[in-house]
């Protein structure tokens, strides 16, 4: 098992499952592009549901598979408002946004989201899935002040980030939101994961096709 995927395990006290397999062939078919090693085992390890950070007003990290849209698994189902606003502020504002957007080459692929930000990993010409490093971006519409990235990036993979934040030593300005809430009295974390019902996955999850 991962290394951090372990952590995680160790760290939430996780003792159930996965609610069931993802067809990674055909979800890295349909983005073109192979996922990294470490995600796809945090999703067969976990079920979906929500990463708190040990101090709640640091935020948290909503991490769930692929939806299924009309008959097939379609990984940015779920990440459309988020990377919507994400590519409009980009045309407006090029120097928030350093990084292509996925389709282009090389563009950010998301990963996870919370309240309104989206967690994405960063690709770099030459790397492998397993070298990507990872964003958090508030889409700048939903950042607070001027101080606040857009885009702020960690040097890190998606599942050793999470670590981090249930930890306690990963701290995400753009997760915190209000400025404030990174000097406030810390709220710590009862739940360091909770995770989706299984009915209330498939549930939300299934998309028909007229709603596409």
């Amino acid at each position: 098992m991962d290394e951090f995927v372990r952590e995680l395990v160790d760290l939430t006290g996780w003792r159930g499952s996965a609610y069931g397999p993802v067809a990674w062939d055909a979800v890295e078919a349909d983005l073109g592009v192979e996922l990294p090693a470490d995600y796809k085992e945090l999703l067969a390890t976990f079920a979906p549901g929500t990463f708190n950070a040990a101090n709640l007003n640091l935020g948290k990290a909503i991490v769930m598979p692929p939806y299924t849209a009309a008959g097939k698994p379609d990984h940015l189902h779920q990440f459309r408002t988020e990377m919507r606003e994400l590519r409009e502020w980009q045309e407006e504002h090029p120097e928030d946004v350093p990084h292509p957007i996925h389709p282009e080459p090389g563009g950010m692929i998301p990963w996870a989201r919370a309240a309104r930000e989206v967690l994405l990993w960063v690709r770099e010409p030459g790397q492998s899935p397993d070298e990507w490093t990872i964003a958090v971006s508030n889409g700048g519409i939903w950042r607070f002040d001027k101080t606040v990235q857009v885009v702020e990036e960690f040097g890190c993979g998606a599942v050793e980030f999470l670590a981090g934040l249930v930890r306690g030593t990963t701290v995400s300005t753009v997760l915190a939101g209000d400025p404030e809430n990174l000097t406030s009295p810390p709220l710590a974390a009862r739940f360091p994961f909770r995770p989706v019902s299984e009915d209330d996955w498939w549930s939300m999850s299934t998309i028909p096709a007229d709603d596409e």
